[in-house]
């Protein structure tokens, strides 16, 4: 599922979730292409109980130990990105400045001058459309992991409380 949790439940997309989605993409780079909550349902657990626990913080993707050690900076993006509360997610801009990149806006125009655009909301990528509807379905698609509180290989932990949720500062310079 990379549909931010307030992207679940109101079906409107913006900002503050593409980060989310940035940060699940993060995490796949970060355990090699592992699917995210792979092995929730496959425990017993539905779509639908996995959107509830990571919309109220008690499903969440842990970055490897290994990577947090190798690579501090990936764990960091991942961990900032993936906040629940939105307002606690930075910016596209914030996050350039915290890993140091600062993108040249001439590197990032068309050739003609011109600003480069997105495709649509509903374009067509092989045979599947990616409008918010079907992007807000992925939480019923996929394979989940349950678990009871704990890290586990596959990167997914649970905690019994919403106050148990990790807070992270800000990404170092």
């Amino acid at each position: 599922m990379w549909a931010a949790p307030e992207s679940l439940q109101s079906r409107k997309f913006d900002k503050k979730s593409d980060i989310w989605s940035l940060g699940v993409t993060f995490w796949e780079v970060a355990t090699k292409g592992e699917k995210p909550y792979k092995r929730f349902i496959a425990q017993g657990g539905t779509p639908r109980e996995a959107c509830g626990l990571i919309d109220n913080g008690q499903l969440k993707l842990i970055v490897p130990s290994r990577v947090a050690r190798d690579n501090p900076l990936l764990a960091t993006l991942v961990n900032t990105c993936l906040q629940v509360d939105k307002d606690a997610r930075p910016s596209v801009a914030g996050l350039f400045d915290n890993i140091g990149i600062v993108p040249s806006l001439s590197s990032i125009r068309g050739s003609q001058g011109s600003s480069l655009r997105m495709p649509s909301s509903t374009a067509s990528e092989g045979g599947r459309t990616t409008d918010s509807a079907s992007l807000s379905s992925q939480c019923g698609s996929g394979s989940w992991q349950k678990n009871a509180g704990r890290s586990t290989a596959s990167g997914v932990a649970t905690s019994g409380v919403k106050s148990q949720a990790t807070s992270y500062g800000p990404m170092p310079k």
